[in-house]
Protein backbone atom coordinates (compact mmCIF):
# COMPACT_ATOMS: atom_id res chain seq x y z
CA UNK A 1 0.00 0.00 0.00
CA UNK A 2 1.62 3.42 -1.07
CA UNK A 3 1.24 6.36 1.52
CA UNK A 4 -1.68 8.31 -0.11
CA UNK A 5 -3.43 4.90 0.38
CA UNK A 6 -2.74 4.95 3.50
CA UNK A 7 -4.00 8.25 4.51
CA UNK A 8 -7.12 8.27 1.95
CA UNK A 9 -7.88 4.76 4.14
CA UNK A 10 -7.28 6.23 7.30
CA UNK A 11 -9.82 9.13 6.17
CA UNK A 12 -12.43 6.68 4.81
CA UNK A 13 -12.12 4.83 8.90
CA UNK A 14 -12.58 8.12 10.68
CA UNK A 15 -15.44 9.16 8.64
CA UNK A 16 -17.28 5.78 9.32
CA UNK A 17 -16.64 6.26 13.06
CA UNK A 18 -17.67 9.81 13.30
CA UNK A 19 -21.01 8.95 10.72
CA UNK A 20 -21.61 5.95 13.61
CA UNK A 21 -21.09 8.36 16.28
CA UNK A 22 -23.51 11.16 15.16
CA UNK A 23 -26.40 8.04 15.09
CA UNK A 24 -25.77 6.65 18.18
CA UNK A 25 -24.11 3.45 17.98
CA UNK A 26 -22.19 1.38 20.16
CA UNK A 27 -18.56 2.16 19.53
CA UNK A 28 -17.30 -1.45 20.20
CA UNK A 29 -19.68 -2.38 17.64
CA UNK A 30 -18.61 0.13 15.16
CA UNK A 31 -14.87 -1.05 15.94
CA UNK A 32 -15.73 -4.55 15.80
CA UNK A 33 -17.36 -3.75 11.88
CA UNK A 34 -14.41 -1.45 11.02
CA UNK A 35 -12.21 -4.05 12.21
CA UNK A 36 -13.88 -6.37 9.88
CA UNK A 37 -14.22 -4.02 7.08
CA UNK A 38 -10.51 -3.07 7.51
CA UNK A 39 -8.95 -7.05 8.68
CA UNK A 40 -5.65 -6.69 6.12
CA UNK A 41 -5.36 -2.67 6.79
CA UNK A 42 -5.50 -3.57 10.47
CA UNK A 43 -3.47 -5.97 10.60
CA UNK A 44 -0.66 -4.65 8.43
CA UNK A 45 -1.30 -1.22 10.26
CA UNK A 46 -2.44 -1.78 13.82
CA UNK A 47 -1.18 1.39 15.47
CA UNK A 48 -2.84 3.49 12.67
CA UNK A 49 -5.77 1.56 12.28
CA UNK A 50 -6.25 1.83 16.17
CA UNK A 51 -5.34 5.62 16.18
CA UNK A 52 -8.12 6.14 13.32
CA UNK A 53 -10.62 4.27 15.56
CA UNK A 54 -10.41 6.03 19.03
CA UNK A 55 -9.23 9.81 17.19
CA UNK A 56 -5.54 9.36 18.91
CA UNK A 57 -4.29 10.70 15.20
CA UNK A 58 -2.92 13.68 15.09
CA UNK A 59 -4.05 14.20 10.90
CA UNK A 60 -1.14 17.49 10.41
CA UNK A 61 1.21 15.49 11.60
CA UNK A 62 0.75 12.09 10.15
CA UNK A 63 -0.08 13.96 6.34
CA UNK A 64 3.33 15.51 6.76
CA UNK A 65 4.64 11.99 7.44
CA UNK A 66 2.51 10.90 4.57
CA UNK A 67 3.94 13.46 2.31
CA UNK A 68 7.61 12.45 3.43
CA UNK A 69 7.22 8.80 2.49
CA UNK A 70 5.72 9.96 -0.47
CA UNK A 71 8.68 12.28 -1.34
CA UNK A 72 11.21 9.74 -0.35
CA UNK A 73 8.77 6.76 -2.78
CA UNK A 74 9.23 9.58 -5.72
CA UNK A 75 12.89 10.01 -5.18
CA UNK A 76 12.43 13.53 -4.51
CA UNK A 77 13.97 13.43 -1.12
CA UNK A 78 16.48 10.84 0.41
CA UNK A 79 15.17 8.52 3.75
CA UNK A 80 18.26 10.49 5.54
CA UNK A 81 16.88 14.26 4.83
CA UNK A 82 13.12 13.01 5.10
CA UNK A 83 13.84 11.45 8.68
CA UNK A 84 15.90 14.63 9.98
CA UNK A 85 13.05 16.71 8.39
CA UNK A 86 10.77 14.91 10.90
CA UNK A 87 12.70 14.97 13.48
CA UNK A 88 12.90 18.92 12.96
CA UNK A 89 9.41 19.18 13.04
CA UNK A 90 9.02 17.02 16.28
CA UNK A 91 11.45 18.69 18.34
CA UNK A 92 10.27 22.13 17.50
CA UNK A 93 6.65 20.72 18.22
CA UNK A 94 7.31 18.65 21.24
CA UNK A 95 10.67 19.46 22.83
CA UNK A 96 11.75 23.17 22.50
CA UNK A 97 8.33 24.38 23.60
CA UNK A 98 8.72 22.37 27.03
CA UNK A 99 12.40 23.98 27.06
CA UNK A 100 11.04 27.89 26.68
CA UNK A 101 8.20 26.73 29.49
CA UNK A 102 11.16 25.89 31.88
CA UNK A 103 12.78 28.47 31.38
CA UNK A 104 10.48 31.02 32.03
CA UNK A 105 9.23 29.01 35.52
CA UNK A 106 12.96 29.12 36.31
CA UNK A 107 13.19 25.08 36.41
CA UNK A 108 16.55 25.18 34.04
CA UNK A 109 19.12 23.37 35.37
CA UNK A 110 22.46 22.34 34.42
CA UNK A 111 23.34 18.42 34.45
CA UNK A 112 26.40 17.73 35.80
Amino acid sequence: MIPTEILDTVKEIQEKVKIDKEQGLDENETKYRLTEEYSDFSMKYPVIFLKSLDGGLDMDQFQFMINMATKVNNKKLSQHDASVQIGEKLVNQYVKPNLDLNKVNGKAKAKH
